[in-house]
């Protein structure tokens, strides 16, 4: 049977959502290969194909900026579009700390209006509060911001944030929308990185859903704590990376997005 989604808005009344429905999985596209910013990764990630489900799962307590770091420079280094959509933190805040990364990294001064507009061809952050809209509303709100800039990759920042308070609940309910966006990304070729922190039921779920999962842990070590990823492709073996190896790579990654930007900066 049929599923429809609907919402009442002041001033709008009932607004009904007919849903996406896919009758065939459809395939990435193997002919276009994304060019990755460092070597230290493609050892790990390589290849990733155009239309592919990329999961990226950390500590709740984290923010993703080094792997969103590395879509913008991939979004560079290929000379395509990167649309982050945010369900945790506003753009200015994903601009500042983007800022601050080139300025830390590289030792020079800019603003997060200059980087902005150094990036406006690369890289557009649109974000929404889950607070405000109801899931429905936010996955037909992604679906008219992808064919609105019509980007080469998606990112979707704060997954877990959607589902706040009913995890197991939320999948049984709105499981197979999300199942048909990302499938329709694909079908359109466009690459979809999904950034959530951790939480076991969302956790199963998107690693059904995904081609490659990152997995970012805290570890015990003698000196303290450090951060190991567990990298796995659907029927292959998993990998695990230390931080330093990311941590070379960021980098590489904020220099690649520094040099094809210079101009303006």
């Amino acid at each position: 049977m049929q599923k429809y989604y609907f919402t009442i808005s002041e001033g709008y009344g009932i607004k009904a959502y007919i849903p996406l429905r896919l009758s065939e999985i459809p395939s990435p596209n193997i002919s276009n290969i994304i060019r990755l910013p460092c070597r230290e990764v493609e050892d790990f990630l390589y290849p990733i194909y155009a239309g592919e489900t990329i999961y990226v799962s950390y500590p709740s307590h984290l923010f993703p900026l080094p792997p969103l770091l590395m879509a913008i420079a991939v979004a560079v280094a290929n000379k395509a579009k990167l649309l982050v959509i945010s369900y945790e933190a506003s753009s200015e805040y994903i601009w500042h700390r983007i800022t601050e990364a080139i300025k830390r990294y590289l030792k020079v001064d800019v603003s997060p209006s200059r980087v902005k507009d150094a990036l406006k061809d690369y890289v557009v952050i649109e974000a929404y509060s889950p607070a405000t809209y109801v899931s429905d509303e936010l996955y037909y709100i992604a679906l008219n911001s992808v064919q609105r800039i019509k980007p080469h990759t998606v990112a979707i920042l704060g997954a877990s944030f959607i589902a706040m308070g009913g995890f197991e609940e939320y999948i049984k309910n709105y499981g197979d929308l999300i199942l048909n966006l990302m499938l329709y990304f694909r079908k359109l070729g466009i690459t979809t990185i999904i950034f959530g922190s951790y939480q076991e039921d969302l956790y199963r779920f998107y690693t059904h859903v995904a081609d490659i999962i990152i997995k970012t842990e805290v570890i015990k070590t003698e000196n303290g704590e450090e951060l190991e990823h567990i990298i796995a492709r659907k029927g292959s073996p998993t990998m695990i990376a230390k931080d330093y190896i990311f941590n070379t790579c960021l980098e590489k990654t904020i220099k690649t997005i520094y040099s094809l930007a210079e101009y303006y900066l």
